[in-house]
């Protein structure tokens, strides 16, 4: 009998069996001159809409729609004074919204952090960076409202995990989870909601691509808090 081995996903690499064989050598290529999101956005204009690039509760969003929202994310960012270099701290689940706002970050030059959203008190209070935006779920940003209150952050926007449901789950859910932000946001005038923070902020007129700058970190991303200490 052949003898079973075990491998870890990331040493079987089975994601690659979607991909050409040249993939690898050209992303590596190419990332050397391009941030993340200017080289997923170049393939996604080939596909000129063919395919879907988010579906969420039922609602097709578009490549050209998510495009179109990274833009207007970059320019909220570079509205709320967000540099090249900076991090930029998001604690939710991965809503359309939020998976913009993440390439947005990347498109200003700036790195997201990601912490897991199991991870401990303790490891949470240690990775927000020199974040001075944050973009945390609704849902769970009492759990942490004591790191959000520190000086460091200026703007905390609340993301609302229904707002690109299709209907009737969003008029549902969506009432019950407004009343839940107007309470949060008697908290402190540095909190926004979604839309709040395209009205005010959306308007910059300036440039928003930072210069690319190889070896730059896109994403931190931390543990769960089960291995080492939850770092």
């Amino acid at each position: 009998t052949r003898k079973n081995i075990i491998k870890k996903p990331t040493e079987e690499r089975p994601w690659e069996r979607f991909y050409a064989p040249t993939t690898n050598g050209r992303l590596k290529e190419e990332l050397h001159y391009n941030s993340l999101w200017r080289f997923l956005e170049q393939e996604m204009l080939t596909d000129e809409d063919r395919h879907d690039a988010l579906v969420y509760f039922g609602r097709h969003i578009k490549r050209s729609e998510l495009i179109a929202d990274v833009q207007r994310w970059a320019r909220v960012l570079k509205g709320m004074g967000v540099e090249a270099d900076e991090h930029v701290l998001i604690f939710s689940p991965f809503t359309p919204e939020v998976v913009s706002i993440l390439f947005a970050i990347n498109l200003v030059g700036a790195t997201a952090i990601l912490p897991n959203l199991a991870a401990s008190h303790a490891a949470l209070s240690g990775s927000m960076g020199n974040s001075r935006v944050a973009f945390v779920f609704d849902g769970l940003e009492q759990s942490i409202s004591d790191l959000l209150a520190r000086e460091q952050f200026e703007h905390v926007v609340l993301v609302d995990a229904t707002r690109s449901m299709s209907r009737p789950l969003k008029q549902i859910a969506g009432s019950i989870n407004w009343l839940k932000r107007i309470k949060v946001r008697h908290r402190s005038p540095k909190y926004l909601s979604l839309d709040e923070a395209i009205r005010r902020y959306g308007p910059y007129q300036g440039e928003v691509e930072a210069p690319h700058r190889p070896g730059r970190v896109a994403i931190y991303y931390s543990s769960g808090g089960t291995t080492q200490k939850g770092q």
